[in-house]
């Protein structure tokens, strides 16, 4: 809702990793990206990796909590926990196979605290601010949930109450591709310097090992009957950074002669 200057506010981050979010959903065969409504696999999809995202950016970054006056203070620990953790894992390609995110995403939404986005503890995302008044029946929920007692934790969480939770706008490294780089930093650095046998030193973009990454995930038995255009619209849908098709192509057929590289080197050890 609001941040002091300098700063950016979560609520404005998860609307910037929505689009991100319905992207991906939609780049993967399983979701059904025309049904748009609230239980849908898109929707439920596009939530889960939001609260996903942010739970990394949390794990991330330093995370500040603003008041209406201006006072800055750090938040950390169980100030922005989400009841299921999510950050430990990296996220599925099909929600639909057996995998810890993939629980979650099973148990469905049938009450407001099942909700993916509604469940950290003491963050309402949606508005940006910590959120303790009002929330009564969501705290008494994770209480039953939890293996600690909330009451000393909501005690010290109650005083920041409507504080706005922040991350420091330096942390955005590229602010015209996407607040996606604050979920995937290593993925956005501009160079990654490699060393070639000639001895000289090469800048290599790392979109493109991003790219790279996310044409495995995406078609890890190969692109099919699609076209490299085609192909490279889908990458970009999953990592949000543009990428023409002939680059794609390059880094896909140099990574496949690689592997054969060292498999031939493997047989022969």
């Amino acid at each position: 809702m609001f941040a002091p200057e300098g700063y950016i506010n979560i609520s404005e981050i998860l609307n910037r990793l929505t689009s991100f979010s319905q992207g991906y959903a939609a780049a993967y065969d399983w979701v059904d990206h025309t049904d748009k409504s609230p239980n849908s696999d898109f929707s439920r999809h596009v939530e889960l990796m939001n609260a996903w995202m942010l739970c990394r950016i949390f794990d991330l970054h330093e995370v500040f909590l603003s008041s209406p006056s201006g006072t800055i203070v750090r938040a950390v620990g169980m100030l922005l926990w989400h009841e299921d953790d999510l950050s430990r894992w990296m996220f599925p390609n099909n929600l639909k196979q057996p995998s810890p995110i993939s629980d979650i995403f099973s148990r469905g939404v049938n009450s407001p605290t099942e909700h993916p986005l509604n469940r950290f503890r003491f963050v309402d995302v949606l508005t940006g601010t910590v959120a303790i008044e009002g929330r009564e029946n969501a705290l008494r929920s994770f209480q039953i949930e939890a293996d600690e007692d909330l009451f000393q934790q909501t005690r010290v969480a109650s005083q920041f109450d409507c504080w706005a939770v922040c991350i420091h706008s330096g942390a955005l490294k590229h602010a015209d591709i996407g607040y996606q780089s604050l979920v995937f930093p290593d993925l956005y650095d501009d160079l990654e310097l490699t060393s070639f046998a000639d001895g000289v030193s090469r800048g290599r973009p790392r979109k493109v090992d991003g790219a790279l990454a996310a044409y495995k995930s995406r078609f890890p038995k190969g692109k099919g009957a699609l076209t490299w255009p085609e192909v490279a619209i889908k990458i970009e849908e999953i990592t949000g950074i543009p990428i023409s098709h002939e680059t794609l192509a390059r880094a896909v057929n140099s990574d496949k002669k690689h592997d054969k590289t060292g498999e031939r080197s493997g047989e022969s050890t």
